[in-house]
Formats: structure tokens, sequence, C-alpha cells
């Protein structure tokens, strides 16, 4: 069955769509667990860097023989490189992070399946590439379950911001996934390598520059800070401030905590 499927390139093709819908897909609540303690421009700049990372390492292991084996890229594939670049490894991420700020990890999942239909028809639209009945009744359906979760019958039930942005990194995506098919006969560990290189660089001096370098926090402090906010939210869930023992408010009170254990890790930590 493995030898048909590496033997057979449409069904290769869709073995490997599938697996990294599964991936991305996977992701969105991961990045959304990280977006805790950072912006999202550091975040999206530190993930295309281990990609980079990643892709230089399997490039050593591969070896300059089979490095050499596909074509290489072209100085007429730069102005469209810097587009892939621009759509697929800022704007995209970015908005993407934006958006999960905002709504749910379910949510943000589903929502983040438009850039299929998006994808079709920006391949129509601007390339003129044809879509069938059956394609165009599926796009029709996918984007009416993002509209849905978009709006229910008493309101918006998602963050109307937090959709936007998270339909317009599915939006860059889709201008990405047009562009870079016309790059598919390139290598195509060099052009991801360049993209998640040059991607990682411009999110991080982005992000340097308007003063948001700040990387995510994942000590035992700021998880414990974090959980106290959660439940005095879940004993206030109006936000009312009510006066807590000895006269200190639900605020003080948990500005107080946060120091003691930050005090106590430091005192704690080995000199």
């Amino acid at each position: 069955m493995i030898r048909h499927v590496l033997d057979h390139p449409p069904t290769l093709g869709a073995v490997c769509g599938i697996t990294a819908a599964a991936l991305f897909g996977l992701s969105a609540p991961f990045s959304k667990a990280l977006l805790d303690g950072s912006q999202p421009l550091v975040l999206a700049g530190l993930l295309y860097a281990g990609a980079a990372i990643t892709l230089s390492l399997a490039r050593v292991v591969r070896g300059p023989r089979a490095n050499g084996s596909e074509p290489r890229l072209r100085k007429a594939d730069v102005p469209l490189l810097l587009v892939v670049i621009l759509t697929g490894g800022v704007l995209g991420p970015v908005s993407m992070l934006v958006g999960l700020q905002r709504v749910s990890s379910v949510a943000g999942s589903l929502l983040l399946n438009l850039e299929a239909p998006f994808t079709m028809i920006v391949a129509v639209l601007l390339f003129g590439e044809h879509m069938s009945r059956r394609g165009t009744r599926a796009a029709a359906l996918i984007v009416g379950g993002g509209l849905a979760l978009a709006w229910s019958a008493g309101g918006p039930s998602a963050d109307i911001l937090g959709t936007a942005a998270l339909a317009g990194a599915c939006l860059s995506w889709a201008v990405d996934n047009n562009l870079t098919q016309r790059l598919s006969l390139r290598d195509p560990v060099a052009i991801v390598q360049i993209k998640a290189a040059a991607a990682a660089a411009g999110n991080l001096l982005l992000a340097t520059a308007l003063g948001d370098a700040r990387v995510p926090r994942c000590d035992r402090s700021h998880r414990c800070v974090s959980a106290r906010r959660v439940q005095l939210r879940r004993q206030h869930p109006a936000r009312r401030v009510r006066a807590a023992p000895g006269g200190r408010s639900a605020r003080s009170s948990l500005l107080r905590d946060g120091a003691v254990l930050r005090r106590r890790r430091f005192r704690a930590a080995p000199r």
C-alpha cells in the first residue's frame, strides 16, 4: 500500500495535503496557549525561526547530492518569493495569532478552514483556473460554517475583530498557496527554508522596532498568577472590585500574591 501511494502522484499529493492540514490544525491550540505571555509578532518570528533551523538541519542530513537533485531558484523567482514571504510568512501568521487572542481555540481552528475556499476563489479570480460545481458547493459549505461561527441567531457568537483577523490570515495564505504553486518546480525545501528564515527575521525585527519584543513566559510563578486570576474572575463574574479580607481589593490581593510568588522564586534560585 505504501509503495502504491509513493508511485501514484495524485494519491501521494492527497496524503501529504491531509497530513499538512492535520498538523496545521494542531498548531492553533498550541499557539493560543503560548500567546498568554507573548506578542503575536514575537511568537510568529520564533515559530518561523524554529522551522528555518529544522530545515537547515534537514538539508545537512540530506547531503549535497540530494540537495542538488532539485531545480534551484532563479533570479526571476525573487519577486514571487518576496510576495510569498510577505503574505504567507508575515501577514498570515500575525493575523492568525491576533485572531486567536480574541476567540477560542475551537472557533479559531474551525475558522481557519476558510483557507481552502479562499484559495479556490483566488485561483479562479486572479489566475483564471476552473472550479467545478462540486468544488463550488464545497467552498460554499465551508464559508457558511465560518459565517455560522461568527453570527448566531441571537447576535455575534464570536469576536468580530478576531473573526476578521482569522479570515484575513486565510486570505493571505490563499494568495501564498497560489503563488507557491507557481514555484512548485523548484526545490521545495529551499523555498520553505528561505521563506521561514526571512519571515522569522522580519517578524522579530518588526517586533523590536515596535517595542513588543517579549518572549513567551512559561515559568511557575506566571502559571500560578494566571491560575489566581482565573479564580478571581470566577468569583467575580461581573469583574467588580470587591473588598478582600483585610480591606484589600481583589486586584491588590492578586498583585500581592504575584509579588510573593516571584520573591519566593528568587530566593529559591541557585546562586
